[in-house]
């Protein structure tokens, strides 16, 4: 019984894990782990140094009679010269006599100048000779009075050769297979070759060279080339500091190659590019990948160090792509008196999908008060029912995020353009309304302060995208150059006029103020707003001319003027009126704040590539709630205005039918264990059944 319930087991085991593996999909093998290693047959290229070959000719004697120069030679036995004769050793010193002087030998010592006595030395010293035959005998013995000898003068040692051809020497000497030709010679000199080239080298002179090639074992040839099944193109490879895909690099030394790696397709992105170092001798590669990474501040550019021992390698580029997805990242500065603004999903999507942006308009505020930008481009939306919508598209788009923009503000922000207080008033006239604000009541209080009379002021404020001043563009012009990460963000122009009247209604009723203030006792505020290119920057500052040039920082200086960043505004606080020329760092920072994506938003799914169900044909996301805030990066002017956060949706299904995710496999083995069980247990109740029946 024993034994069969535990053939039933095992029955019932392996039928749940047959239904269980049957319900998950076949998944192929990965691209990266079926690839080959692949090279094409090398061609036996190795670096070469080139090396130079000092050849010599010393002329050589016949002997036994004249040598090339007619000479005749002498071999040295003992003291004396003996005419060459009969045979020599091959190579053997011989001597050429160099025209001997004749002189007159004395039986004593000589007297005279040209008088020498036999048997020793002459009065200059030189040892006498008398010529028997052809030979000439050192003075020895009795010689007759006046009898003529000879000098022998610094005699020339040469070597001596049977047929009398000169002897050459060589610097370096022929070895079979290692010299060549050229550089990139694929077989070597051959030893007849070699000798050729050293007779050509002294065939006029007595000396010259010749230059050869040979193996610099301190050197590789390495060659970069992208993997057969790759379908990424490269560019701009670089080895080393060698621009080009092939380059001679020192041995055991880490070398750097960078290059320009785009994906197949518009819609695509590289994942990874990996290399891998081949013996272009064995073909098989050397170490493991290596993996490429991204140069910081490029696009496409990727680099990755390597080192060989090896006098050729060959470097395998290969790619993976994948579908680029664009996740957008909302930079929010519209003002809360003009409207909310949110992206209805915050989903990456595929390029050619569009993201929808929904702008609510506050009460009051025109459609026109908005501005939409996305890759530099401005947007224009369709109103319904003080909802504007914007469709933004991502074709042709490389990068991963989208930045969009979204800015907008009421003529002079809303704030008051004129006011009357105590006998005095105010007026701004401001001609760029939509880019700069001021406060009819900061214009007045500043002109009042330190004055007992009554005041009528104007403001007139403008801003512009060039600078006016010479001075001023002058200086901006100098810093930019110096500095090129410093950028012009915009200029603003403020001046204010007044009149003072001693009464109130003289200054009521006062048409013009033509009288410009120059200084101000009080800092007049000044809000503007910064460009969409001057957004998130990492510093800013504003330079003034007046009189000479200041520099007006987030610290005050000694008149107490400083400027104010926050979100999209700028804001100064100013006495000294002129214009002033906005300059922020172009590099990314922490103005305005960001808002961080919340993780736990369900409008930010974990797997960006599954479409949400609400996604029209033509890509763009339609949400069940369009007036919900969606938790995208997004960066808000005033925290105080953000739109509240849209209940959470019901879940969704997959809209990819049929394939069902990796937690749905364990789900469903579970289930299939979990009824072979049941069944197993059905049967041992049966069978625990049907022995008691037999027992009664």
């Amino acid at each position: 019984m024993i034994r069969g319930m535990k053939k039933k087991l095992l029955i019932g085991l392996l039928t749940a894990a047959v239904v269980g593996s049957s319900l998950a999909p076949s998944v192929p093998y990965s691209e990266e782990f079926t690839q080959e290693v692949k090279a094409d047959t090398p061609s036996a290229v190795t670096t070469r140094k080139a090396v130079t070959v000092q050849v010599n000719k010393t002329q050589a004697y016949k002997w036994g009679g004249s040598g090339a120069d007619g000479a005749t030679l002498y071999k040295k036995v003992n003291n004396n010269y003996i005419k060459g004769a009969g045979a020599a050793t091959e190579g053997a010193k011989v001597y050429k006599i160099n025209d001997p002087t004749v002189v007159s030998a004395q039986a004593v010592e000589g007297e005279g100048p040209t008088s020498y006595k036999w048997g020793g030395n002459g009065a200059d010293g030189d040892a006498l000779y008398k010529k028997v035959g052809n030979d000439y005998i050192k003075g020895v013995g009795a010689a007759t009075e006046g009898a003529t000898a000879y000098e022998i003068n610094n005699p020339t040692e040469v070597l001596a050769t049977e047929d009398g051809d000169p002897t050459i020497t060589t610097s370096l000497q022929f070895s079979a297979g290692k010299y060549y030709e050229t550089a990139d010679s694929s077989i070597a000199l051959t030893e007849d070759q070699w000798k050729g080239k050293v007779v050509d080298a002294v065939q006029s002179e007595a000396s010259g060279s010749f230059t050869v090639y040979e193996k610099d074992t301190t050197k590789a040839v390495v060659e970069v080339t992208p993997s057969k099944d790759t379908k990424s193109t490269f560019s701009n490879t670089k080895i080393g500091s060698t621009s080009g895909t092939s380059a001679v690099i020192d041995k055991n030394k880490a070398t750097e190659v960078t290059g320009d790696v785009i994906a197949s397709d518009p819609a695509k992105t590289i994942k990874s590019v990996v290399a891998k170092i081949i013996n272009t001798t064995t073909n098989q590669q050397i170490g493991t990948d290596i993996t490429a990474t991204k140069v910081d501040g490029t696009d496409n550019t990727y680099k990755f160090a390597f080192q060989t021992a090896e006098d050729s390698v060959k470097i395998l580029i290969s790619t993976v792509e994948e579908d680029l997805m664009i996740t957008p990242k909302l930079t929010d500065t519209l003002a809360s008196n003009v409207g909310t603004a949110a992206l209805t999903s915050t989903s990456a999507v595929k390029v050619g999908k569009e993201f929808e942006l929904k702008v609510t308009l506050a009460e009051g505020a025109k459609a026109s008060d908005v501005t939409v930008k996305a890759n530099d481009k401005a947007l224009t939306g369709t109103e319904e029912d003080g909802v504007v919508t914007y469709k933004i598209p991502t074709t042709g788009m490389k990068d991963k995020e989208l930045e969009i923009f979204v800015t907008g503000h009421r003529d002079n922000d809303g704030l008051d353009k004129e006011v009357s207080k105590n006998g005095s008033k105010a007026t701004v006239n401001n001609t760029s309304a939509k880019d700069v604000s001021v406060d009819a009541n900061s214009v007045l209080e500043a002109v009042k302060e330190g004055e007992t009379k009554y005041v009528n002021a104007l403001m007139e404020v403008k801003t512009d995208n060039t600078v006016d001043t010479t001075a001023l563009k002058k200086e901006v012009e100098a810093r930019t150059t110096v500095d090129t990460k410093l950028k012009l963000a915009g200029c603003i122009d403020i001046n204010i006029y007044k009149e003072v009247s001693d009464t109130a209604d003289g200054a009521a009723t006062a048409t013009t103020a033509s009288t410009a203030v120059t200084s101000l006792q009080k800092p007049v505020v000044v809000n503007y707003f910064l460009p969409s290119e001057a957004l998130n920057k990492s510093g800013y500052k504003v330079l003034r001319y007046h009189d000479t040039i200041d520099e007006i920082t987030t610290t005050p200086n000694a008149d107490g003027e400083y400027i104010e960043v926050s979100g999209g505004k700028l804001t100064l606080h100013v006495k000294k009126l002129s214009e002033f020329a906005v300059l922020y760092n172009d590099e990314a920072g922490t103005t305005p704040e960001v808002n961080p994506t919340d993780p736990t938003d369900p409008t930010n799914p974990t797997d960006p590539t599954t479409p949400d169900a609400g996604n029209t044909d033509n890509g763009a996301v339609t949400p069940a709630n369009p007036a919900a805030t969606a938790g995208a990066t997004t960066t808000k002017a005033d925290e105080a205005k953000k739109a509240p956060a849209a209940p959470a949706p019901a879940k969704k299904l997959s809209a990819k039918t049929g394939s069902p995710k990796t937690a749905d496999y364990a789900v469903n083995s579970l289930l299939a264990l979990l009824t072979g069980a049941a069944g197993l247990f059905g049967i041992s109740l049966m069978n625990s059944k049907k022995r008691k029946d037999e027992d009664q």
